[in-house]
């Protein structure tokens, strides 16, 4: 079936039996019947289809488990790696949306990660990972989805969990009677971490992770004493490298405690703690709500639009053509991309677009660029280029190598093809 973007919504018939379909990154809004036929896909069948009709037609999904429910989503486990230091993708731990479903309100977390080790130890071990995609659809909840989500070790060894595609909405509220019964032990709905509290709408505290696609709806409010970290989408970055591309909160985003040392951001409330070297990149966020802060606290009392605080001097943190249109209060410092105590080692960026061969030819110096498609040129750029380039997925065909004199450049997410 030759679906695109300008026939998402049409009505499809599966002719014949076939294996191995790669999946179509497109959002699919239309009907397919199946007319008894089946197709085995290596993915989810498209990265969004909570529109779709399928009639008669069951995608066949090899090597993934599909999740419908409250009780398969408790089921997910976290017993291989599910990304290696490559950035490939393996065939454990994947995980895709079928439906959208609520979680109970006594939700916390998967039940598989349940157990004696502390939230801190889990955070400092060498965690498998996941991948779930959301294909589209709503997670309606009162608590964060994921309390903590396991990553790498500290250290950095290249591992990350991947969620894509996802919608949540909801209210979520987190005061301090809920909080006298939290056990930490037992893998808590709000984890505890240095005497501190983190809460999002997907994660608490992420330990590094791909974050693409994800619409937080969900109000969040926090009552705490202390040290509290609160996001629209993840309450605190630790131990590990992130990405979050195309992220958005459309949820109020409140906060008030009486202690010193926290953060609350429309996209993530703190990065980093300790001496950890944590490298955050953020990619076409946005913020569409207040976010606020109402700590009674003198001191480290911080907000922002897309992050709430940058808390080490270690943590290298880039705000990539994001964009923040939400009130921002703090009572120490607020700004609508960050507030922070140690101002080196964040930076906001607002590239150019690059969509064509000359237009790529011509990046030079120290300027920000952005590719909007994939492109092929005939030969390397021979420019001195010192500036910074991100690929947003897309690919650079070229016969050689794509800059000649880029040593000081910072490149990522481009997928370079070389070609004969």
């Amino acid at each position: 079936m030759n679906i695109t973007s300008e026939t998402s919504d049409k009505t499809y018939y599966v002719t014949e039996t076939v294996n191995n379909v790669p999946q179509n990154p497109i959002k699919f809004t239309g009907t397919i019947y199946g007319l008894t036929r089946s197709m085995g896909f290596l993915a989810p069948p498209f990265a969004d289809y909570a529109g779709a009709t399928f009639n008669s037609f069951v995608p066949k999904v090899a090597g993934w488990t599909k999740i419908t429910n409250e009780a398969e989503m408790a089921a997910i486990v976290n017993d291989g790696t599910a990304v290696d230091v490559n950035g490939n993708l393996n065939t454990q731990n994947k995980y895709y949306l079928g439906a959208s479903f609520s979680l109970p309100a006594d939700w916390k977390g998967p039940t598989a990660w349940s157990g004696s080790v502390s939230a801190r130890e889990k955070s400092t071990n060498n965690q498998p990972n996941i991948i779930l995609e959301g294909c589209g659809f709503t997670i309606t909840t009162s608590k964060p989805i994921f309390p903590e989500l396991p990553g790498g070790a500290v250290g950095n060894d290249g591992t990350h969990s991947v969620i894509r595609n996802l919608v949540i909405a909801g209210n979520i509220t987190v005061d301090e009677v809920a909080l006298a019964n939290t056990d930490e032990a037992s893998y808590s709905a709000v984890n505890s971490y240095n005497n501190g509290r983190s809460v999002g709408a997907l994660v608490g505290k992420a330990n590094g992770g791909i974050f693409e696609n994800i619409t937080n709806n969900a109000n969040i409010t926090l009552n705490y004493q202390t040290n509290a970290r609160v996001g629209g989408i993840i309450g605190s970055i630790f131990n590990d490298d992130i990405t979050m591309t195309n992220c958005v909160n459309n949820g109020k985003i409140m906060a008030s405690v009486s202690g010193d040392k926290y953060g609350v951001g429309g996209i993530v409330g703190l990065i980093g703690y300790d001496s950890q070297d944590v490298n955050a990149k953020f990619i076409n966020c946005t913020n569409n709500k207040e976010v606020r802060n109402n700590s009674i606290a003198e001191s480290h009392v911080y907000a922002g639009g897309i992050v709430g605080v940058k808390y080490t001097d270690d943590t290298e943190a880039y705000i990539i053509d994001c964009l923040n249109n939400g009130k921002v209060f703090a009572k120490t410092a607020y700004g609508s991309y960050y507030a922070n105590r140690l101002q080196q080692n964040i930076h906001v960026i607002k590239t150019t677009p690059i969509s064509t061969a000359e237009e790529f030819m011509n990046i030079s110096g120290k300027k920000a660029y952005s590719l909007t498609n994939d492109i092929t040129i005939t030969s390397c750029n021979t420019k001195d280029f010192k500036g910074f380039l991100v690929g947003n997925g897309h690919s650079v065909t070229t016969p050689d190598k794509l800059f000649e004199n880029a040593s000081e450049s910072i490149i990522f997410n481009v997928v370079e093809v070389n070609s004969p």
